[in-house]
């Protein structure tokens, strides 16, 4: 994998639960063919599709790879030249084929399981099974309760912004990029940020092919009001955009990258805007100073627990993530590999 690669993430583990992305990326009207891989955790479905992403590319074909993000370290699907989807069809994100074999075709990889093992390990697979169901819920409960906090601070801090002259600014910003107005434009979810059971991941994929860099500096909170305001003026001029949202709310956008002209926008993190050169947003210019005084002891209290909920969201998922570990070791003993690299070897050929 090359520093080209197009990196993304099909779902986010949300205040709101599991938050998939599979409808609008996989489902896409642009997408011909849909392979849909059944199978348990450790039967190589993510092996599976790595290794037809390489093949694909080894013939000069475009490949988007879009992670879990759970098991950061593995994919949900790809994208092959943006016709061609290949993703894992079992829970959280069931899906089954939709017009079978005209369109869709399932890939079932308990074809290559030893069906009597896995029975011997029934109850051992159902009480791990239990226990990650259980480490989930707490992670999803604390998100939960993190989002609600998040609203309070919205609120708090929404008094001290003088709203008018944010959306002036947005406006002119807008209005420098020279962008092409249409009636047709849309917004394409290209999740770049995810909270998984190897703690918080970023990819850079956005900031990366971008030919001009704006960094929002988010000052007591109040960038995502700047990018909610870009994100809405974009939407009414039918302009064409990458939109990452936050991972706790996936509501708020956290980056957008206009498609016409390569222009990127977000929220500060070192992580996303540390190569070349960035014009900064300076959040300060839009805050009532008094108003904000009568405020700040009350965010920074609100915020503390915040961070502390967010990380008890993490330990939880990381505890949901050991445990899928030691299912995944089940399965894999289970599985016929050297069978499944056959079929995988013959199912690439297919591929043009």
């Amino acid at each position: 994998m090359n520093e080209d690669t197009k990196r993304y993430f099909a779902a986010a583990n949300s205040r709101r639960g599991f938050v998939s992305f599979f409808e609008e990326v996989f489902f896409d009207a642009a997408i011909e063919l849909r392979y849909v891989i059944k199978g348990g955790p450790g039967t190589g479905k993510s092996s599976f599709m790595k290794r037809v992403a390489l093949f694909a590319e080894g013939k000069g074909m475009d490949v988007e790879y879009y992670y879990c993000s759970s098991d950061t370290n593995s994919l949900d699907g790809i994208v092959i030249d943006g016709r061609i989807a290949i993703f894992d069809g079992t829970a959280p994100h069931s899906y089954d084929t939709v017009l079978p074999g005209a369109c869709d075709e399932i890939i079932n990889l308990g074809a290559f399981w030893d069906a009597e093992a896995l029975g011997r390990a029934a109850n051992e697979l159902r009480i791990l099974g239990e226990k990650k169901r259980r480490a989930y819920a707490d992670a999803y409960g604390y998100l939960r309760a993190a989002g609600e906090l998040g609203d309070t601070l919205d609120g708090v801090i929404s008094t001290c912004i003088n709203k008018q002259k944010l959306k002036s600014a947005a406006e002119r910003q807008l209005a420098k990029l020279n962008l092409k107005k249409n009636s047709n434009g849309r917004t394409y979810t290209r999740q770049i940020d995810a909270f998984g059971t190897l703690g918080s991941m970023h990819f850079d994929t956005l900031g990366r092919k971008a030919s001009n860099k704006y960094c929002i500096d988010d000052y007591y909170g109040t960038a995502y009001v700047y990018m909610q305001e870009l994100y809405e003026l974009a939407r009414r001029n039918g302009v064409d955009v990458l939109v990452s949202w936050d991972t706790v709310d996936t509501r708020k956008p956290k980056e957008i990258y206009f498609c016409d002209t390569g222009d990127y926008f977000a929220i500060y993190n070192p992580k996303n805007i540390s190569n070349g050169h960035i014009s900064q947003i300076n959040m300060k210019r839009f805050i009532d100073v008094q108003a904000l005084s009568n405020v700040r002891y009350a965010y920074r209290a609100a915020k503390q627990a915040y961070d502390a909920l967010l990380s008890l969201a993490l330990d939880s998922l990381a505890k949901a993530g050991k445990i899928h570990g030691d299912i995944e070791k089940i399965y894999v003993l289970a599985m016929d590999f050297d069978s499944l690299g056959e079929y995988c070897r013959s199912f690439c050929e297919r591929i043009k």
